[in-house]
């Protein structure tokens, strides 16, 4: 089981490295609100794969609580990697804001 969440994981990390490559092209492309539809849809796929990750592990009967610590902190450094930067800079100096729903979160 620890490998499915190893590879759900993986999977994870490429998709927070897409999505954050995509913000950052919008970002440097200066497109209107239309052309976020990218990485609103990448960034949408990124926390559903995050809760994946996360039911996964509540569901794990023997997982010791540390390793269960140490997935989600790896699971919320992907997510905040790719959501961060790019909210950060468009809070910074463009009109557009992201959807609330991507506000970081206590609980991943």
């Amino acid at each position: 089981m620890e490998r499915s969440i190893q590879a759900q994981l993986d999977g994870l990390r490429r998709q927070a490295q897409a999505a954050q490559s995509e913000g950052q092209s919008a970002l440097e492309d200066g497109v209107d609100e239309a052309g976020w539809r990218p990485v609103v849809d990448l960034l949408d796929d990124l926390y559903a794969m995050a809760d994946d990750i996360d039911e996964a592990i509540q569901r794990h009967p023997t997982m010791p609580d540390a390793t269960k610590r140490d997935f989600r902190q790896q699971v919320a450094k992907a997510v905040y990697g790719a959501y961060l930067p790019v909210h950060l800079k468009i809070q910074s100096g463009t009109n557009y804001k992201l959807p609330r729903r991507w506000e970081p979160r206590t609980k991943i």
